[in-house]
């Protein structure tokens, strides 16, 4: 059973967890700034502002496991059986960070997209993982694809 205040509490933490690591690896950031509800139906959780005028748009996940897999959410299927694009097939952010516990992977999503053109028949071969989400009442249908595969990745290790 979901605890809302106990996941809201999580949220924040989440959103804190990331903004201290940021800082961490951009010494020239100069505000991360949360996105309204438009730029995160477009899958952007944050953008970076550098003092140089650049922008990056960030999304950001987590995950409580560490599989050695990169669990990519292809669709969502309700109980009415309609179905909706996951976040692998409607995010315009430019990168993704990935948390898993100990780790979180940097992933250019623009070269994810292109792995993915480039390896399609790999792709569609990977079994469907389906979980239920009870909050959004849907279960998602996912890839997991072993980070080895993905070799453009970056992964820093948490102290």
């Amino acid at each position: 059973m979901n605890n809302w205040s106990e996941n809201l509490k999580d949220s924040i933490e989440k959103e804190e967890f990331f903004d201290r690591f940021y800082e961490s690896i951009y010494p020239n950031l100069s505000k991360v700034e949360r996105a309204d509800l438009e730029t995160d139906k477009r899958g952007i959780d944050k953008i970076l502002h550098f003092f140089n005028g650049d922008k990056v748009t960030v999304q950001e996940k987590f995950r409580d496991a560490d599989y050695n897999d990169f669990l990519i959410e292809i669709y969502h299927e309700y109980s009415n059986g309609n179905k909706k694009d996951g976040w692998a097939r409607k995010i315009t952010a430019d990168i993704m960070y990935y948390y898993v516990p100990n780790k979180i992977y940097e992933i250019d999503l623009r070269q994810l997209k292109e792995w993915g053109m480039s390896n399609k028949d790999y792709v569609k071969e990977l079994k469907y993982k389906r979980a239920y989400n009870p909050q959004g009442n849907y279960w998602t249908y996912n890839k997991a694809v072993p980070w080895e595969r993905l070799e453009f990745v970056k992964c820093y290790k948490m102290q």
